[in-house]
């Protein structure tokens, strides 16, 4: 649907790019910082890493930061990035209590999980650009964010609330926060009231929110159909694709499966991230309709405990308040962030402040209206929006990943590289958020007719593939439902 974007500023409501825009595609990737995955891409006048950056180990001794990232195997058990974590890991102290050097507790606080000094060194590798080849080539190419901040510094699911709801409803962990009665605040059910089409893509393994499946289902679908409809877009009259879309990745692999969990979520193989990457860039970019008309956003929700240099800056306070008196008056640790259009000057570097709240709030201003009325959420109505760096006159053609034009020539080289065999990976313990994952799904587990429910006790699940295929049977079992019912409902 075209945009109408009578809410941003009028010179950049003006812009040919921002005039063309019909699509939003936003991929959302797990727990890497900012100068974890892009740090040494120096790409000139981002605010990367020098070499020289050193932080005290759990003796004092300083150490340097790396370009020795491996694409797994360092990070197990992976950093922690619950609330004291990250005060530690910026403040020195788990209270958040400023005073000392900033940005400087990461080793400390990854030997405080580990438990071995010489892994707790292994926060401070970085990747250099030439084993990111698809993030890094795209961030080289269009326009990278250097200063896109987690909206909280606290774990994935606040953080992820804040790009479907502008807010986290005062909840800063792991903890389920989007109840039925705060469903009418999310960005697609205000896209929905406005007319425009708005949906959440998602993996058998991966929704955030599957717990909310069968109540909204009209603003769900699965990544093949995201793909499928996104191929069959070839022109006004054959494009369904919804003016905002929200891409998740899979958290996690059933047992059997040759798969691999394409979250980037630490220790996941990174590799198989920028394979996923890759498969949703060229099926933006390859497709000669939706590429001049689509802003394809790639961001991560959080840093997953691992090192950044910059300093998060005040964010505006909210009216809530969590059971410490954090007043959500900060960001979060800085993460990548990538807008690829081909309105974008390859050379731009964007220095603005941004956080998760800026993806509801710039989709706000382009279709319904100014989030100040728009929205009830204090941090998506100041929101800065990223639209201004659509800026040049015409599209451009050049395809900065053109050496990978095969996404799957690539996927089956990456699949052959990967490090670890999916049956290997199935038999680790699961991570905290697949376990929050299994949670959601027994709460929709609970809600589906009783011959579709499982039976299966989700206490009892253990390791990485159980998670996985637990949460598949449950989302196909809904997906069942769902069919059932719309089938019933044509019928009637």
């Amino acid at each position: 649907m075209p945009a109408n974007p009578a809410a941003l500023d009028p010179r950049i409501a003006a812009l040919p790019g921002v005039q063309a825009l019909e699509h939003i595609v936003v991929l959302m990737m797990e727990n890497r910082s900012f100068d974890h995955m892009l740090g040494f891409l120096g790409k000139p006048t981002m605010a990367g890493l020098t070499g020289s950056e050193r932080i005290p180990d759990i003796h004092g001794v300083l150490q340097p930061i790396t370009q020795n990232a491996q694409y797994q195997s360092q990070l197990n058990p992976d950093p922690q990035h619950d609330w004291e974590d990250v005060n530690q890991q910026i403040f020195g102290n788990q209270a958040g209590t400023p005073g000392g050097p900033m940005m400087q507790g990461f080793i400390k606080d990854y030997f405080s999980v580990c438990g071995d000094q010489q892994q707790s060194l292994n926060v401070m590798n970085c990747f250099n650009s030439a084993k990111l080849p698809i993030l890094s080539g795209l961030a080289s190419g269009f326009g990278l964010c250097d200063h896109w901040f987690s909206s909280v510094p606290g774990p994935t699911l606040p953080n992820r609330a804040y790009v479907h709801f502008g807010t986290s409803f005062g909840v800063l962990d792991m903890s389920a926060v989007i109840g039925l009665g705060q469903q009418k605040t999310s960005i697609y059910q205000r896209m929905a009231d406005a007319g425009v089409p708005a949906k959440l893509y998602y993996s058998s393994t991966s929704s955030s929110f599957t717990a909310i499946l069968t109540d909204q289902e009209q603003f769900f679908g699965t990544i093949d159909e995201f793909y499928n409809t996104a191929n069959a877009s070839k022109d006004d009259a054959s494009c369904t694709l919804p003016s905002y879309c929200f891409l998740e990745p899979s958290y996690s692999v059933p047992d059997g499966s040759n798969d691999q969990a394409n979250d980037q979520h630490p220790d996941n193989d990174v590799r198989a991230g920028e394979q996923l990457i890759l498969q949703v860039y060229r099926t933006i970019w390859d497709n000669a309709y939706l590429r001049n008309n689509t802003l394809l956003i790639i961001v991560y929700d959080e840093h997953g405990g691992l090192y950044d240099h910059i300093v998060p800056p005040p964010a505006p306070p909210e009216p809530v308040q969590n059971s410490e008196g954090f007043s959500f008056n900060r960001f979060g640790i800085r993460v990548p962030a990538i807008l690829i259009s081909p309105w974008i000057d390859s050379t731009t570097v964007d220095p603005t402040p941004y956080d998760h709240a800026s993806i509801p709030s710039t989709s706000t201003r382009l279709w319904i209206g100014d989030p100040a009325t728009k929205s009830p959420a204090v941090r998506e109505q100041t929101a800065a929006t990223f639209l201004g760096n659509l800026s040049l006159a015409a599209p451009r053609a050049i395809d900065p990943l053109a050496n990978f034009a095969d996404a799957s020539a690539v996927k089956q080289g990456l699949t052959a590289a990967l490090a670890e065999p999916a049956a290997m990976l199935a038999m680790r313990r699961m991570s905290s958020l697949v376990q929050v994952q299994v949670n959601h799904a027994a709460e929709l587990d609970k809600k589906l007719p009783a011959k579709l429910q499982t039976g299966i006790d989700a206490s009892s699940l253990r390791t990485a593939g159980e998670a996985g295929s637990y949460i598949q049977k449950v989302v196909t079992a809904a997906q069942s439902h769902l069919a059932a019912k719309k089938a019933q409902e044509g019928g009637a």
